[in-house]
């Protein structure tokens, strides 16, 4: 006689993850952690039910596996029926994520591109679940591989410190963009090219143009007759304003005739240094115009200048 079990005879995917899931209910009952979590998985591979990825999650986080538990609880919220059910997910990955940190483990998000590659830290297997890749990892130096069909493959070396959540990115380059074939071209050539030495050539400076010290000059002068008429416009125009308030004094009294002339004074003064900083940018204006204008011509480029 042959014996048969449930999960054989059930005809769907759906019935015989409820065939496994009772074997996993009866080995939790049984306090075997192990094998019941591993049926709770094998149901939800071949139905995604909450409750399926829930009960793998509990019995993992009882047994000790917080890790495990993680991944489990994170299955649960993708599947989950309503904001309520999801919210208890959320709680209990805050849960264990809590139990983790104070065994010393780190929280390392991966970001790799593109989404069906195959991811590995430490040779271990780390899935995409939902929109992310979480493994958790003790502080010191661990190994990221990943690779993805029509793909370079990446692989490099990475340190985790203790209590710092880590993301790394990566994106696989395409070897269609890395390799570009041509028609009738090998990828490889048939005899590799010689190596060619890099020569690097230091330039020196070269001695300065004739008449060079002319243009500097035009630049200091002009920008020295800038700064000086403007101050010399602005030294007037306060020199003018002082003589009108002057003028529109009343004068009544002796004190009155006083302060009417020292006001007038201070105007007149602050008028005649307007002009003397005018006077001088007018000079250095016209000194810029021409250092400018008797500065030698230069030759366009690739064109000799006659002795």
């Amino acid at each position: 006689m042959l014996f048969v079990s449930a999960a054989a005879l059930a005809s769907t995917p759906a019935q015989q993850a409820e065939a496994i899931y009772e074997r996993g209910v009866a080995e939790t009952l049984a306090r075997r952690a192990e094998r019941a979590a591993g049926l709770f998985e094998e149901a939800y591979g071949l139905d995604a039910q909450h409750r399926y990825a829930w009960n793998a999650a509990i019995v993992w986080e009882q047994s000790g596996s917080f890790a495990r538990a993680h991944v489990w609880y994170r299955h649960a919220t993708t599947v989950a029926a309503d904001a309520e059910q999801r919210g208890k997910d959320l709680e209990a990955i805050g849960r264990v994520e809590g139990k983790l940190a104070r065994q010393g483990f780190v929280r390392v998000v991966l970001a790799i591109r593109p989404r069906a590659a195959h991811v590995t830290v430490d040779d271990a297997p780390v899935a995409l679940i939902g929109d992310a890749r979480i493994v958790f990892l003790r502080p010191g130096s661990h190994r990221l591989e990943a690779s993805a069909p029509g793909h370079l493959p990446v692989g490099d070396a990475f340190e985790v410190k203790a209590a710092i959540e880590l993301r790394l990115e990566r994106t696989l380059v395409s070897k269609a963009v890395a390799v570009k074939e041509k028609p009738g071209i090998s990828e490889k050539p048939a005899v590799e090219p010689a190596v060619k030495p890099v020569v690097v050539v230091r330039k020196e400076p070269g001695p300065e143009p004739a008449g060079g010290w002319k243009r500097r000059v035009a630049y200091a002068a002009g920008g020295g007759a800038l700064v000086a008429i403007t101050v010399g416009g602005v030294l007037m125009g306060s020199g003018a304003a002082a003589t009108k308030d002057a003028d529109a004094m009343t004068l009544a009294t002796r004190q009155d005739k006083l302060a009417y002339l020292t006001k007038y004074d201070d105007g007149l003064a602050l008028h005649r240094a307007g002009q003397v900083a005018l006077g001088l940018g007018v000079a250095l204006g016209v000194g810029a115009l021409w250092a400018w204008l008797t500065q030698p011509a230069e030759a366009p480029p690739g064109v000799a200048v006659a002795p």
